[in-house]
């Protein structure tokens, strides 16, 4: 073969390898030619914007990432959802990231689960003065401004114009067995906590004293009409 054709071929062979080389590592990096509209970020990208979100907001804390929705069809913004430990429960919080003409906002609903310990005091503080024995729980679950954080009071909370999806349960140990008196102590306790004029929907429950033993926050939602004595419920709006 001739000298001339092996030195073409050679220089050939290297120009494939170097496009080939291009090619592998531009693959693994946001290109600098590439017009912003049409890079598309990744999972990995998103969900870290979305933790130095939460680390800026409520500084550092643990919690597990149990999955990522991306925005589409069928989700209008991107979706994190994740758990925290609290009193050796875990619990569910999600992060949410809209697009606006300015640029991309995030919403979080885990404000709900720090301000709620407070919440359920201000419930069981009135509660005392109609039964004797009783459990509160409260679920706090729309997004709330970034304002509110781990520093917030309850009296911030209450003052939001836009407060919503306040879900009260207040399980009774029965003692009496009079239903009468019951159905009548729970709609006066209902109608004194109105007055608070707290967007909620309030359930008091009345449970035998087996059954109220039992109950904890991982199983108060499945007390169903067979295992509870009476219930009164109201919506206050």
């Amino acid at each position: 073969m001739r000298k001339e054709n092996i030195h073409d071929m050679k220089k050939y062979l290297i120009v494939i390898v170097s496009v080939l080389m291009i090619g592998v590592y531009g693959c693994t990096m946001k290109p600098n030619n590439v017009p912003e509209q049409n890079y598309h970020e990744t999972e990995y990208e998103v969900v870290g914007e979305a933790k130095e979100y939460l680390t800026d907001k409520y500084g550092s804390f643990y919690y597990e990432v149990l999955g990522f929705f991306e925005a589409g069809w069928n989700h209008e913004y991107d979706l994190l959802n994740l758990a925290v430990e609290i009193d050796g429960q875990k619990e569910s919080f999600s992060v949410q990231r809209h697009k606006t003409e300015s640029g991309y906002i995030f919403q979080d609903n885990y404000f709900g689960l720090l301000i709620r310990p407070s919440f359920e005091e201000k419930v069981s503080a009135l509660a005392k003065d109609y039964f004797e024995e009783y459990k509160v729980y409260a679920t706090l679950t729309q997004n709330y401004p970034d304002n509110l954080t781990d520093a917030t009071q309850i009296d911030d909370l209450l003052a939001l114009d836009n407060l919503q999806n306040i879900s009260v349960v207040v399980t009774v140990k029965d003692i009496s067995g009079d239903m009468e008196k019951f159905e009548s102590t729970a709609a006066a306790f209902v109608d004194q906590w109105s007055k608070e004029e707290i967007p909620s929907t309030v359930r008091v429950i009345c449970l035998s004293c087996e059954v109220f033993e039992n109950i904890s926050r991982s199983n108060v939602s499945s007390v169903y009409v067979e295992n509870q004595l009476a219930e009164y419920r109201k919506i206050l709006k």
